[in-house]
């Protein structure tokens, strides 16, 4: 990854966006050595870095994806959400009314869009029109 950015000189750390992890696990269990967390202290301890006496090319490989997570994005976010509704309705889960939602994936919902739109940042990339032509395939 970072051998495919460059950044300018005077370039600050808000050169990098949020990031913002939308978790759909209906299996995972926000507990840390029986002690309950929350969605970010679940992202950041999965951000750490981790030991492996097999397997070093993928070790390194994972640790290094970690460490420009942490590096690059300063600012992290991590939302959970529950499973939305019952299994047998999720395979027509486009045609369900909201009253036929889950509860708690309603609310974590309104939490994430309220998120979003009150704390979502635009980019903006100042970019050359060369670099723009190569991005989308017609330059060299």
């Amino acid at each position: 990854m970072e051998q495919h950015i460059n950044i300018g000189s005077g370039c600050s750390e808000n050169y990098f966006p949020q990031f913002v992890l939308a978790l759909r696990d209906f299996t995972i269990d926000l507990v840390i050595d029986d002690k309950e967390i929350t969605a970010d202290e679940y992202l950041e301890h999965c951000l750490k870095s981790i030991a492996s006496s097999k397997g070093w090319g993928r070790t390194w490989r994972s640790n290094i994806t970690r460490e420009y997570l942490k590096k690059y994005f300063k600012f992290r976010k991590c939302f959970t959400f529950d499973r939305p509704t019952t299994r047998r309705k999720l395979n027509s889960l486009e045609q369900l009314e909201d009253s036929e939602l889950s509860e708690d994936f309603v609310e974590e919902i309104k939490l994430f869009t309220q998120f979003v739109y009150t704390n979502g940042q635009v980019k903006t990339l100042h970019i050359e029109e060369k670099d723009l032509l190569r991005l989308k395939g017609k330059g060299k």
